[in-house]
């Protein structure tokens, strides 16, 4: 029996959001620059035809999971202007919290924050639009700030930037391989005592 048009169309959203969600891990785990269109086919288990009938390139699917992230997880998006206004030591516990509340939600948001916090990293295309928001920079500045305040250890700022986004990859990278039900929760109090004078 033929599918009706209500049938083609989920199956098209299906396709689509596969291709997404296997875009959104790689990307996440790899980089951007490290990821090809011949790798978002073979881990979304499609041909390169299906791919080119929802996307025109790999910039066209980063930009359709901005998207996807603006629309469907806004209450997991980096509270930048927030932690920027707080300014120094009270920015750093904004985004140790913001660290905290990610490793407690759901696999795509962690590999949305994931990707944010490398994106500064893992692309050459750094200063291109289509990467999105930068978290290393006003980390640093934080950083600094706080430490004009004496409330954060001395050393280098953008050392120190590294290790924070560091610390919490790595907890996110843990809260993905052990999965949501056996992480032992990381409280942002301990990510702080690592950077309180």
């Amino acid at each position: 029996m033929p599918r009706n048009e209500e049938q083609n169309a989920a199956i098209r959203d299906q396709r689509k959001t596969k291709i997404l969600d296997k875009s959104l891990r790689l990307f996440a785990t790899k980089g951007f620059d490290n990821v090809s269109v011949d790798d978002i086919t073979l881990a979304s288990n499609c041909s390169h035809g299906l791919f080119y009938h929802y996307f025109k390139n790999k910039e066209d699917v980063y930009l359709a999971l901005m998207e996807l992230k603006k629309q469907q997880y806004k209450d997991y998006l980096i509270p930048r202007e927030e932690m920027i206004k707080a300014g120094g030591y009270a920015g750093l516990k904004i985004i140790a919290e913001y660290c905290e509340k990610i490793c407690q939600a759901s696999d795509n948001v962690v590999y949305f924050a994931n990707l944010a916090a490398n994106r500064h990293f893992c692309t050459s295309m750094v200063n291109n639009a289509i990467i999105g928001d930068d978290v290393f920079g006003p980390l640093t500045k934080l950083i600094k700030e706080g430490q004009k305040d004496g409330d954060v250890v001395a050393g280098d700022p953008m050392e120190l930037a590294h290790f924070f986004i560091d610390f919490c990859n790595g907890a996110m990278s843990r809260r993905i391989l052990v999965g949501k039900e056996r992480f032992v929760t990381i409280h942002s109090e301990n990510i702080l005592r690592i950077f309180s004078k």
